[in-house]
């Protein structure tokens, strides 16, 4: 990871402590403690996406605590956020080599608590219909890359399509 330009994971997990109950009845909610990014960060994690199913484990409280420790340690991340604005908004990554735009997106809605961002509530970034322009109109002329879980496909092009000629991925 070290030699990448970007070193993107996918973070499926609230991070956090103290961070109340699960909001849903799922079999699987994960809780990870905060230490865990900085062994990331050390074996060279940049930027996290966060659109999936698993961002609101721990509602609003474990979604602001998993921001809150990304931030803490400088690392960049997008699809959630503490509303639907945010969660949509492109993390902008930065290097000698360059800059790149990140855009993450949730193709799961929720069961029994919904997990997306709407309006004033934070969650994950929606990927539907009007995902397609917002990758347009965050791109500008910055290389683009989009992932949709579950399954993380470019929501246009493939990822290589989308990076920079050159780019150690």
């Amino acid at each position: 990871l070290l030699a990448a330009d970007f070193a993107v994971l996918n973070l499926e997990t609230v991070v956090g402590e103290n961070c109340g109950d699960p909001v849903s009845a799922k079999e699987h909610n994960f809780l990870t403690p905060p230490g865990a990014l900085d062994a990331l960060k050390a074996a060279g994690a940049d930027a996290f996406t966060l659109g999936n199913n698993h961002s609101w484990d721990y509602g609003d409280a474990g979604l602001k605590s998993t921001l809150a420790e990304l931030q803490s340690r400088g690392l960049a991340s997008c699809g959630a956020g503490r509303d639907e604005a945010s969660a949509r908004r492109a993390a902008v990554l930065r290097s000698p080599a360059g800059s790149f735009h990140l855009l993450s997106y949730s193709g799961i809605a929720g069961t029994d608590v919904p997990l997306l961002a709407h309006g004033d509530r934070g969650g994950a970034a929606a990927g539907d219909a009007s995902t397609t322009f917002l990758v347009r109109s965050a791109a500008g002329s910055a290389p683009l890359c989009a992932g949709c879980h579950p399954t993380q496909t470019a929501v246009e092009g493939t990822p290589h399509d989308l990076t920079r000629p050159g780019a150690r991925t």
